[in-house]
């Protein structure tokens, strides 16, 4: 693994893109991705599990928890990583099991600055932080994937 994207740290690597091809086949890889820093200049890491097939094919991405207050979704990517055997799986899962941290945290529907982030996609780079952090949710994790399953929660 030579990328110079990625950080060691005593606990999980941290990333500033997800990169596929960086992490190994026939396993799964936890990491952090590097989105904004918040207001006291602390960088928010969104959490992402790669999981690589032995076998080439697609990727396809996981979500949950866009909005900060819908639960349901985490604990059904957890159940699927759990019963997921990367030995026998083509193609690649990346598992973000929650999208929004910063309203994650604060147990509340919407991102800090009280935008939606599901409204807002795809972000700006120049925008406001709701609208940073979609974007670079977009170019930092999402553009790895061949297919998006989002799961939502009524």
């Amino acid at each position: 693994m030579q990328n110079s994207n990625i950080a060691k740290t005593s606990q999980l690597p941290i990333v500033t893109k997800v990169c596929v091809e960086d992490w190994p086949t026939g396993k799964a890889t936890q990491m952090r991705v590097q989105m904004v820093a918040n207001g006291l200049g602390q960088i928010i890491h969104v959490p992402v599990i790669v999981v690589r097939g032995k076998r080439p094919g697609p990727t396809l991405g996981v979500t949950a928890a866009i909005h900060g207050d819908e639960l349901n979704g985490i604990g059904l990517i957890h159940a699927l990583l759990a019963d997921l055997d990367p030995k026998k799986l083509s193609g690649t899962v990346v598992a973000v099991p929650v999208v929004n941290v910063p309203g994650y945290l604060r147990e509340e529907r919407r991102f800090s600055d009280d935008r939606d982030l599901n409204r807002i996609m795809p972000g700006r780079p120049d925008g406001i932080p709701s609208e940073v952090y979609a974007h670079r949710f977009l170019t930092r994790i999402a553009s790895c994937f061949d297919y998006l399953v989002d799961l939502h929660t009524a």
